[in-house]
C-alpha cells in the first residue's frame, strides 16, 4: 500500500518514471494485484503521450498495453484494465496500418463498453470512447466502404456519438481538461 500510494502521488505531480519505479517495486511482491496493474498501464499511456520521440513512444504504449491485458487476466471485473487497454490501443492505433486500425479499433470499442458497464461513472471510459467515435467520424464513406470490403467492417458511429460521449465525460468529471481538449477538437 505505502508503494502505490507514493506511486499514486507521483502520478498525479506528474513525475511518471518516478511513478513507474514505485508501482514496479510495489508489483514485485504482489504480481498479480490488478490495482497496480492498471495503474501501470495509465501511467505508462501518460508517458507514452507526452514522448515525442515514436522510437521511445511505441514500446511504452506496449507496455501499457500488456499491462492492462494482465490486469483485467487478474480482474476482468476491474473497469480500469478496460479503460486503460483501450486507451493504450488507441494511441497503438494511431500508428498502425489500416487494416491493424480496424481489427483494434473493434477491440477499443469492445473495451470502453466493457469499462461502461461496470462503472456507468467511469469519464475516462466515455472520454475514450469519444475521441474513437471523433477518428470514426473522419472516415469517409468511400474508406469505410473500401475498408469493409478489403479488410473488415469500420465500426459504425461518428461525430452525434463522440459528442455525447464527451459530454457524459465532462458531467461526470468536469476538471478534467482532457474532456473538455476532445469536445473543442471535434468542434473544430
Amino acid at each position: 500500500e505505502g508503494l502505490m500510494t507514493s506511486g499514486d502521488a507521483a502520478f498525479f505531480r506528474i513525475s511518471y518514471p518516478e511513478a513507474i519505479s514505485l508501482y514496479e517495486m510495489a508489483l514485485l511482491s504482489t504480481p498479480q494485484d490488478s490495482r497496480l496493474l492498471w495503474r501501470l498501464a495509465r501511467v505508462y499511456v501518460c508517458s507514452a503521450v507526452v514522448e515525442e520521440e515514436e522510437t521511445v513512444r511505441n514500446p511504452l504504449l506496449q507496455r501499457a498495453e500488456e499491462y492492462a491485458r494482465r490486469c483485467i487476466a487478474a480482474d476482468p471485473s476491474l473497469p480500469e484494465g478496460h479503460t486503460w487497454l483501450a486507451a493504450a490501443l488507441g494511441y497503438i492505433a494511431l500508428d498502425a496500418g489500416v487494416g491493424d486500425q480496424v481489427r483494434i479499433s473493434q477491440e477499443i470499442l469492445s473495451e470502453t463498453e466493457h469499462a461502461i458497464a461496470l462503472d456507468p461513472a467511469d469519464d475516462a471510459a466515455y472520454s475514450i470512447r469519444g475521441s474513437f467515435y471523433r477518428a470514426v467520424g473522419n472516415v469517409g464513406w468511400l474508406k469505410r466502404s473500401l475498408a469493409a470490403l478489403l479488410i473488415g467492417e469500420i465500426p459504425s458511429g461518428g461525430f452525434p456519438e463522440a459528442e455525447a460521449a464527451l459530454k457524459t465525460a465532462i458531467s461526470l468529471a468536469p476538471d478534467i481538461m482532457r474532456h473538455h481538449y476532445e469536445l473543442g477538437v471535434l468542434y473544430i
